[in-house]
């Protein structure tokens, strides 16, 4: 097992830790200590479960040069924490194809908005076409939007919106604790990168991962579904192999 691989675990997990004592030291005694140690335990569990994968750990069953197994790994662990905490009530974390949500028109039309970013972004700021096998664009167009969702928008999202109550209404959804400090730390788990000496690179003016987090999450709240949230993660993936 090589021990550096984790290195990146363990920054992502203390990033997470400083995040979640914001709203504990602003609500003190208003805060479930519960969801918060559920939150920190799977947020720590959940990575060292997906880097196994980098690391070697599991069978290397599909060819490519990605996790395939790690994801794989870490979409059941997340769906074995959610039939643990929250029997029958898999609609509450977004996993349903209904668009119910409480503002189910403006998910939508923020969906079709991130869509054509996405293209505009493609075909303007990025160039040239990615080049890649057919591994490669399955990868991406599956494993990242399931296993991410489900955990940063779906899972981890649910246990902190019950470790803090507190919500606001704006852009006719309700923003919480739960949302801001996920959309932070999609942001910062796609730009920081720490190698196994602890040398850490922060890729500041990586602005796309905050920005898409922050669209995610929007349709996510206004929809109450994963559904729009999971195809356009993968469609981000992959246009650039298109464009």
């Amino acid at each position: 097992m090589n021990f550096g691989i984790y290195n990146q675990v363990v920054v992502e997990w203390v990033i997470f830790i400083a995040f979640i004592l914001i709203p504990i030291i602003i609500y003190r005694n208003k805060v479930n200590w519960k969801w918060i140690g559920l939150a920190v335990g799977i947020f720590l569990l959940h990575k060292i479960v997906l880097f196994l994968g980098v690391d070697g750990t599991y069978p290397d069953l599909i060819p490519g040069r990605y996790n395939w197994e790690g994801k794989i790994a870490a979409i059941i662990f997340l769906i074995f924490c959610s039939y643990i905490l929250f029997p029958k009530k898999h609609g509450e974390w977004g996993l349903r194809l209904s668009q119910n949500g409480i503002a189910k028109k403006a998910g939508i039309v923020a969906t079709i908005f991130t869509a054509l970013i996405a293209v505009g972004l493609a075909w303007f700021y990025f160039s040239g076409i990615k080049k890649g096998d057919v591994s490669d664009w399955l990868y991406q167009l599956s494993m990242p939007g399931i296993e991410e969702e489900i955990y940063y928008r779906g899972i981890m999202l649910l246990i902190l919106d019950r470790a803090f109550l507190q919500k606001w209404k704006f852009a006719k959804v309700n923003w919480s604790w739960g949302a801001i400090i996920m959309i932070g730390m999609f942001y910062f788990t796609h730009v920081i990168h720490v190698d196994s000496n602890w040398n850490t690179v922060i890729i500041w003016g990586d602005f796309l991962p905050g920005f898409y987090g922050l669209l995610l999450m929007y349709i996510r709240l206004a929809t109450g579904s994963l559904v729009f949230p999971i195809i356009l993660h993968g469609w981000i993936n992959v246009v650039g192999y298109l464009i």
